[in-house]
């Protein structure tokens, strides 16, 4: 029998009930103290546990027809444009495998709270593929409870949600390490993702989800015995800046660019991103926090400056709430009079938040104020500013119409090729984390070689 501290694979992982020691980079578990896990760092798997756990899963299932198969679209009408309305489109012109795509729809009872579920178009598959963009906490209960719609039938055997954009993924610690005396503290903080994929795996057997915000998804989705694929829109969202470039000002030439991280913590996918591309000329950039715990950037050093100087520049970011940070370093970029001509912004999702008042009263500008603040900058320093998004989730603000009433500012990105190309693949039954597949560097882990380094969370 194992032991307290043990399971079948090996010693048991601190914090977790049902994963080896072995399942994570090592650097990334938390400490235990006082009979609680601290999470300072977001909790990551190493790839040959998720290459074996997808494995037995897909063993487990025992599946007969793999191209039986249902797409239900998940989208709640009342919401703004995103992927959804272009996928569903093309799903009807162009369909996936044999049955055609279903939908959700919601039909109120008068002015009750409650309201009623149909899913139209639904068939009885072998395998269900939901795709939808959870960006509230209702947004889970909708799609779980389509689910288990499916689940209750005893020919469905495999459910996969393909989530362009989840929610609640930011908040993957409960500790901090106090800088000056390295001492852990807990925060109190929830892990909201971890209760989140206890709750779907009940229903869903895998999660392909693009461009996660944290580690700690995979982690928590691991320990409810669920294979969850994170994908990134690195390469993606690179082929269509290149693309487009072409066809604004010629040949995209690397030597004329510069490649910007807003710090100098690890970033997997705008390292693939830099060397893919094949851009030499780099910036990382370095915080300062005061006892306040706000945070300002350094000014760039005379190596950093010759870097950038008479370059186009190109961030990537998995999304944009504020754009505080990305005003911090614009301004930065902009005090350092390098010539620097144009600066390209490249975000996997869109989420533009409003500016609040904290608990202290003090006021944080919002994504409005920070992108004109941005352009305005950028117009007296004679640099041009142009961002490029994917619609892989509603924003909160209202972009649509402020990209036309700034034109050649942004430009949107339709993540809905993308959603059928991870569905044929999963239909075709390749591995994500196998050779065989163009998915291998679009992963958000580590690879093999460097499985061990520390991880970004």
């Amino acid at each position: 029998m194992a032991s307290e501290n043990s399971s079948r694979n090996g010693e048991r992982a601190p914090g977790f009930k049902k994963l080896p020691k072995s399942a994570f980079v090592e650097s990334t578990l938390p400490v235990v103290e006082n009979g609680r896990a601290l999470y300072c760092r977001a909790p990551a798997l190493t790839w040959k546990y998720s290459r074996e756990l997808s494995n037995r899963k897909e063993e487990k299932l025992k599946l007969r027809e793999p191209g039986n198969f249902q797409v239900v679209m998940v989208a709640p009408p009342h919401r703004g444009h995103d992927f959804s309305v272009d996928l569903y489109n093309n799903l009807l012109e162009q369909p996936l495998g044999s049955h055609p795509v279903a939908e959700y729809k919601e039909t109120p009872f008068g002015h009750d709270v409650e309201a009623r579920i149909d899913v139209l178009n639904e068939v009885v598959p072998e395998t269900v593929f939901i795709v939808a963009s959870p960006i509230e906490s209702n947004d889970y209960m909708l799609i779980n409870e389509v689910a288990s719609r499916y689940r209750k039938n005893p020919k469905v055997k495999k459910i996969v949600l393909v989530a362009p954009f989840m929610a609640n993924q930011r908040e993957d610690k409960n500790a901090k390490i106090d800088s000056a005396t390295g001492e852990i503290n807990f925060t109190g903080q929830t892990i909201m993702i971890a209760g989140v994929m206890e709750m779907l795996s009940k229903n869903f057997d895998k999660i392909i989800n693009f461009e996660p915000h944290s580690s700690a998804s995979q982690a928590w989705a691991a320990e409810n015995g669920m294979p969850f694929a994170p994908v990134s829109l690195w390469r993606y969202m690179a082929d269509e800046f290149v693309d487009r470039l072409g066809n604004e000002s010629g040949k995209f030439d690397p030597k004329e660019f510069a490649f910007i991280r807003p710090d100098k913590g690890r970033n997997i996918a705008a390292l693939r991103i830099q060397e893919y591309l094949g851009i030499e000329n780099k910036v990382n950039f370095e915080k300062d926090r005061d006892s306040n715990g706000n945070t300002t950037f350094k000014d760039l050093t005379q190596e950093q400056i010759k870097q950038v100087k008479n370059k186009n520049l190109l961030l990537y970011d998995d999304e944009g709430a504020t754009f505080g940070t990305m005003q911090g370093v614009i301004s930065k970029l902009i005090e350092a009079d390098a010539g620097i001509k144009s600066v390209n912004i490249l975000l996997g999702h869109a989420r533009f938040a409003d500016g609040f008042y904290d608990v202290k009263g003090k006021y944080h500008r919002g994504w409005r104020e920070n992108i004109d603040l941005i352009v305005d900058q950028a117009e007296k320093a004679g640099i041009k500013i142009k961002f490029l998004i994917s619609n892989s989730r509603q924003a909160l603000g209202d972009i649509y119409s402020y990209a036309k009433n700034n034109s050649g500012l942004i430009d949107f990105v339709d993540v809905a090729p993308l959603i059928r190309e991870v569905i044929e693949t999963e239909v075709n039954r390749i591995n994500f984390w196998k050779n065989e597949n163009g998915f291998k560097e679009l992963l958000l882990q580590a690879l093999p070689s460097d499985e061990d380094d520390e991880i970004d969370g």
